[in-house]
């Protein structure tokens, strides 16, 4: 399979491609949660809208990266990402904080901060 052109707007599909994993990378520089320090090679490509349950599509604009650890949390303990104007934003399960204050997820690429 040859990759998009454009990284940012690869067609829907399970897997982003390695030039949207390069995107990425730059752009998030590692895995976003919280103080989570992990490199961009320990982590991997989360879509936040479900790729088959939302028809969610491979933009680089609806991908995050989270290392394993926090992609697993995520899917499996109720914890939501919510992306506005590109920021990106964590939502605690209602178990955790039954507020579900948002917890902004800023990027940790010093370049971009």
């Amino acid at each position: 399979m040859t990759p998009p052109a454009n990284p940012s707007t690869s067609a829907a599909k399970n897997a982003s491609s390695p030039p949207h994993n390069v995107a990425l990378a730059a752009r998030d520089g590692g895995c976003r949660w919280g103080d989570c320090d992990k490199p961009p090679t320990l982590t991997e490509a989360h879509h936040i809208q479900h790729w088959a349950r939302d028809h969610g599509s491979t933009d680089l604009r609806l991908g995050i990266l989270l290392c394993n650890p926090h992609h697993r949390l995520l899917h499996t303990r109720g914890w939501q990402i919510l992306e506005h104007q590109d920021q990106y934003w964590l939502r605690p399960p209602a178990t955790i904080d039954p507020g579900q204050t948002l917890i902004e997820m800023p990027s940790k690429n010093p370049a971009t901060q």
